[in-house]
């Protein structure tokens, strides 16, 4: 769903011939490269954050049997993305159309304000950009041990201790 790469280091037909490559098997976003980690807490790691199994939990406790509260959970997230997508509009607009005054809708946001489910998504992809860098300083260490056999020895790199990540020695 998303590329990124030094537009600089391309000309404005290879961008073109790149974006057409990818556009081919699914939509695209183009983002600077130090933006990746950020993708991957929207695109890579959300699938797990578990929002359609807690949504079907939450109707089979009323008795709807599993397949079907997976069925009906899935097809209302897709429902819910292909709005935003096709209209272009706010999600809270989106959501506003669908909140009737003092209905079942308002009830179950005020709900999901109250128990603070968006600060749990957002501290969700805190923990997750986090760990992304992490991975990235690590995989940087790894190249440069390859790159350059002497990095073994260093006790630090950029500055980040080798501890920081629970890598004690790359030795």
């Amino acid at each position: 769903m998303c590329i990124s790469y030094n537009k600089e280091e391309f000309t404005i037909e290879e961008r073109d011939t790149i974006e057409q490559f990818f556009q081919s098997f699914g939509e695209v976003v183009t983002v600077p490269e130090h933006l990746m980690s950020a993708v991957v807490c929207a695109s890579g790691s959300s699938p797990a954050y578990a929002f359609i199994e807690a949504l079907a939990d939450s109707v089979v406790k009323y008795g709807i049997p599993r397949q079907d509260a997976y069925k009906l959970a899935a097809q209302t997230l897709l429902g819910s993305a292909k709005m935003v997508l096709q209209t272009g509009e706010h999600p809270g607009k989106l959501k506003d159309n669908v909140c009737s005054p003092a209905g079942t809708t308002i009830q179950g946001v005020a709900a999901l304000e109250e128990y603070g489910f968006r600060n749990a998504v957002i501290k969700a992809t805190s923990f997750a950009i986090c760990s992304a860098f992490m991975t990235s300083i690590v995989s940087y260490r790894l190249w440069m041990v390859a790159v350059f056999p002497d990095a073994i020895r260093a006790k630090e790199t950029a500055g980040i201790p080798l501890s920081a990540n629970g890598v004690e020695s790359l030795e």
